[in-house]
């Protein structure tokens, strides 16, 4: 998950953007493909893995764009842009991996 999520981290950075198309797209690719991949008895971590891949996706894009955590602005512009543009994102991914799990938990896939 975390691979396919760093490669959408790498889209935005070439693309000048900040966190919303390739993190956002990647997250849920990345949910969907953990979710199939994963053994029955793993499916836990997967399912809770989403916003947590996501912060550490929105943290690493911070750091590289502001050159830390001192500027205070830009912390504030992308804890708004986490909110704004990642909550469907995150809210696509989770859905995505309750529903697979939930059918492979209840077929004994």
């Amino acid at each position: 998950m975390i691979g396919i999520a760093a490669i959408g981290c790498i889209i935005d950075l070439a693309r000048g953007s900040s966190a919303k198309g390739g993190l956002n797209i990647g997250i849920v690719v990345a949910a969907l493909v953990a979710v199939v991949l994963v053994r029955r008895s793993g499916i836990f971590p997967v399912i809770i893995a989403p916003p947590l891949v996501y912060a550490a996706g929105s943290i690493i894009l911070l750091i590289i764009r502001s050159g830390g955590l001192s500027n205070r602005k830009a912390l504030y512009d992308v804890a708004a842009n986490w909110l704004v543009y990642g909550f469907p994102a995150l809210a696509a991914a989770t859905a995505v991996v309750l529903v697979i799990a939930g059918l492979r938990l209840i077929t004994h896939k």
